[in-house]
């Protein structure tokens, strides 16, 4: 934090449930803005303590709704709009800030300050002089709307260059890859072995559906799922240094099979949960295999997946060609109940054992119970 600030950046907070003298302790820290906000009242106690406020509305964490008196003045001026984190298939779908101007202005936000949250502040937010309004000497980055109300875009301009129009992306010049960025799955096979509890009982991290918030759901000694209780898993691929964590999960309702995925914040190490140590092997092996990616298997085959070799995070292949896994319809083959909204390997990504405080995995590794 010290380096970041030294140098002029903006440290981002990332706080739930933080109030009271806690909260006088972390905004002094310079934590200049946070999108951890479930509630009204947790959103103005950080306004008040000066911090900005970044209404969330993602694919697995949808706060917008109670947020939504902070559309109005004043509070508007010290709030910007974020996603988080949004799955590929809702950008496509939905949209990403675009979707969230639409619904608040559908659910009674003045238009104005909505847009205003959705660009001139966020550009204040994080420093950026010179963006996210249209005035002499700015930026032009322009997005041309036929409907402000829905929010339809008819071009968008970068930096005065026109790079979108009638439904079309303009050519772009293609970005070479540097090959460091191809080699980044930096792990041996694992085995079935790895993935046993080195603590018993464990703790158990309970879910609870559109949010980021886990529960303490007690202690578990093994898979249980007639009482859909998996394990989680994580495993460090960027020093081959053979950590790997391991905790129970409750309420992510597969009935057989695993999922495993690179794309895991914030460290990007292989997330996996599972219904056997068998088939989290089998998955976090498949992905190895892939040289990062994203994969879902059952009774040891594997029934889609998403080649990801760009560090293990973004495909180097067209939209419509990369396809992958994570869609409404995968649950259904895992015998995974079908939630409006649910993304599975999304899900997983979000709720790897170092994102919350409370609940840490089991990490033999370094001999003891610590996040990877």
């Amino acid at each position: 934090m010290n380096t970041t600030l030294d140098r002029g950046g903006i440290v981002d907070g990332h706080a739930p449930g933080l109030t009271g003298k806690a909260l006088n302790a972390y905004v002094a820290a310079r934590v200049s803005n946070d999108h951890e906000c479930n509630h009204l009242e947790e959103g103005l106690e950080k306004l008040r303590l000066g911090q900005w406020v970044l209404v969330r509305e993602g694919t697995a964490s949808k706060d917008m709704e109670a947020l939504l008196p902070l559309f109005e003045a004043p509070y508007a001026y010290r709030c910007a709009l974020c996603t988080d984190d949004e799955h590929p298939g809702d950008l496509v779908r939905v949209g990403e800030i675009d979707n969230i101007i639409r619904k608040a202005i559908a659910l009674g936000a003045p238009p104005a300050n909505a847009y205003r949250m959705a660009s001139l502040n966020g550009a204040l937010c994080h420093g950026l002089s010179y963006r996210g309004a249209i005035a002499p000497g700015y930026l032009a980055d322009l997005v041309v709307l036929s409907d402000p109300m829905e929010v339809d875009i008819s071009a968008v301009y970068k930096e005065g260059r026109l790079v979108y129009t009638a439904g079309q992306t303009l050519s772009l010049p293609a970005v070479p890859v540097p090959r460091a960025l191809k080699d980044t799955m930096h792990l041996p096979p694992v085995t079935a072995e790895d993935f046993r509890l080195h603590r018993v009982p464990e703790k158990i991290i309970g879910l609870n559906p559109g949010s980021l918030i886990t529960d303490d759901c007690g202690e578990g000694t093994d898979y249980d799922l007639e009482h859909d209780i998996l394990k989680l898993c994580v495993v460090e691929r960027h020093h081959n240094t053979g950590h790997i964590g391991v905790c129970l999960l409750k309420g992510y309702g597969l009935r057989s099979g695993a999922c495993a995925t690179t794309v895991a914040h914030d460290s990007h190490n292989v997330i996996a949960v599972g219904t056997s140590d068998e088939e989290i092997a089998f998955a976090v092996n498949r992905v190895r295999e892939l040289h990062g990616g994203m994969c879902i298997v059952n009774q040891g085959k594997v029934l889609d997946e998403l080649p990801l070799p760009v560090a293990g995070l973004m495909s180097d292949l067209p939209r419509r060609r990369g396809g992958g896994p994570g869609g409404s319809h995968l649950p259904h083959r895992l015998g995974k109940r079908r939630e409006p909204g649910h993304r599975p390997l999304h899900d997983a990504v979000l709720r790897q054992p170092a994102g919350d405080p409370r609940l840490e995995a089991d990490h033999p590794g370094r001999g003891g119970r610590e996040p990877v």
